[in-house]
């Protein structure tokens, strides 16, 4: 269902009255199974003569650290604690670094692979290239399949834009 701008604030100030948390605003009583999204006009970057179209945007409902997540990760029936978990995460961390400055992959099964792969600065020509050209080193991961098809799993709840939320609490 779609409203209008000021309708939406005035649904979230009667709603949210009492609350000055934005991301409250986005989680309370939403079921932690959804994804919570916004919806803004863009113009299309390769045609800015075209009509803007609405577009949706994934809005992030909470960010786990390392440690809250290794201790969700308990939490799902292991026989390991948050620390055995945590330190595990460590290393792999650590490992996946080492490897992927080795310039190997790290295939992970149903969670996919990760790969580095560099940004660089262009030459006239292949000999006139150094590696004084590279830039950056970017990791990419391709998602396995356990991430192949989320969308059809997924459920989303609308939510006013970042922007939106501030103005219906009355922030600049």
């Amino acid at each position: 269902m779609y409203m209008c701008f000021n309708h939406r604030i005035e649904l979230t100030k009667n709603i949210w009255k009492y609350e000055k948390n934005v991301v409250n605003l986005h989680r309370k009583e939403t079921p932690s199974t959804m994804i919570n999204y916004s919806v803004s006009l863009r113009k299309n970057p390769m045609n800015r003569d075209a009509a803007a179209k609405a577009y949706a945007t994934a809005q992030v409902t909470d960010s786990l650290s390392l440690s809250q997540f290794a201790a969700h990760i308990s939490e799902h029936h292991s026989k390991y604690g948050k620390g055995d978990i945590y330190a595990v995460l460590i290393e792999m961390v650590s490992c996946m670094r080492e490897q992927l400055l080795l310039g190997n992959s790290i295939s992970l099964g149903d969670m996919g692979t990760f790969r580095a792969t560099l940004a660089s600065k262009g030459a006239d020509s292949i000999a006139d290239f150094t590696e004084n050209n590279i830039k950056k080193i970017n990791v990419v991961w391709s998602k396995g399949d356990s991430f192949q098809d989320l969308r059809k799993e997924a459920t989303f709840h609308q939510v006013l834009t970042r922007k939106e939320n501030a103005e219906a609490i009355g922030e600049k």
